[in-house]
């Protein structure tokens, strides 16, 4: 979704974009990037675009940014987090050989804040300021939604729940490893066990929905916990209509501190109360949320215990969805992105 946010962003400052869409995540782990490599090389560059930009440093990155760089394209790669710490110590050289190559063969590389800026220079030995921040933003769909009031989705399971009272806990992620919506789960179990008045909408796809929907019929939340898939920007807002209150959780890891949380500014954009931790980027936004534990059981446990009783909406999720708009709204980013990009190139033109 960033790739496509800068697009759009880069659109509304009146540059002239073309998208080039991923493969899809039909195929085992991360077979799809392998399976997607002809497509990439084959690919006819024929609009002579000014700029490439590419998403981290999978083969079709490097198929892209090769190919342009040896055709004297301006360059960008967005790397949003570092893969090799999510490769594990195993495939991790590897990991970082293929970044390597692709970094190596780019005239600028974007990244969304300083810490991982200056982790991202001494791993790959880059003069500082060859990386561009480049803000992790929010859709002005969120920021121009009503938070309440315009179209709801129809959802059959949901309406029933809000018509008898129930109120609705909301979390949104690409249903990843990295999503931890199991310490989710296990506290709106623990949630449950004291009141039946909540409900849990799981807004998203990805590779481990099914493991998710199998994990919540396990722990017996089968009637009380809804997924709704993957959907598109317009449906999410709508879904998010519904939420009473948004959770979230990062643990405390090297990885995760390099993070920033795309949904949690989409959340705050929409005004709802916040429930989340502080590791890494969250503790930015601790004054606008409901802050809890690192630990993971630790939160699950407060998540059960505190839920309806100190967490409400009292006032500070409207401050942060007032400091959201002003520091990350996509359209502001995107005007300072094409500004970067006009003075590298000399005037506008196409990317």
């Amino acid at each position: 979704m960033r790739t496509i946010y800068i697009g759009e962003a880069l659109a509304a400052a009146g540059w002239s974009v073309s998208y080039v869409p991923p493969y899809g995540k039909a195929l085992v782990k991360s077979l799809d990037c392998l399976v997607s490599l002809p497509r990439y090389l084959r690919h006819p560059l024929n609009e002579a675009p000014d700029v490439i930009i590419a998403n981290k440093p999978l083969p079709n990155s490097l198929a892209l940014i090769y190919r342009g760089s040896r055709k004297g394209i301006f360059t960008v790669l967005d790397l949003d987090d570092d893969d090799t710490k999510m490769a594990g110590p195993l495939l991790a050289p590897a990991v970082k050989w293929v970044s390597s190559l692709v970094v190596s063969r780019t005239s600028l590389i974007t990244t969304h804040n300083d810490v991982l800026a200056d982790h991202l220079s001494r791993l790959y030995d880059l003069p500082r300021e060859q990386i561009y921040i480049l803000k992790q933003g929010v859709n002005a769909r969120f920021l121009r939604a009503d938070r309440t009031r315009g179209a709801l989705c129809d959802d059959p399971v949901v309406r029933p729940w809000t018509r008898d009272g129930k109120k609705i806990l909301f979390f949104m992620a690409h249903l990843n490893a990295a999503s931890e919506l199991s310490v989710i789960l296990d506290g709106f179990q623990r949630l449950l066990r004291r009141t039946d008045d909540y409900r849990l909408l799981v807004v998203g796809g990805g590779i481990r929905l099914d493991a998710y929907v199998n994990q919540a019929a396990r722990r017996g939340l089968a009637d009380r916990a809804h997924f709704t898939g993957a959907l598109d920007v317009d449906q999410v807002v709508a879904y998010m209509r519904f939420a009473d209150i948004c959770v979230l959780f990062y643990p405390d890891t090297p990885y995760n501190r390099l993070r920033e949380s795309m949904k949690l500014r989409e959340y705050l954009a929409m005004a709802k109360p916040v429930v989340c931790n502080t590791a890494g980027n969250l503790a930015e936004f601790a004054p606008f949320c409901h802050p809890l534990s690192n630990d993971p059981g630790e939160f699950a446990a407060q998540f059960g215990e505190r839920i309806g009783r100190d967490i409400i909406a009292d006032g500070r999720e409207m401050r942060g969805r007032g400091y959201v708009a002003k520091n990350y709204d996509w359209e502001n980013i995107g005007r300072e992105l094409a500004d970067r990009l006009c003075s590298e190139l000399g005037k506008k033109k196409t990317i």
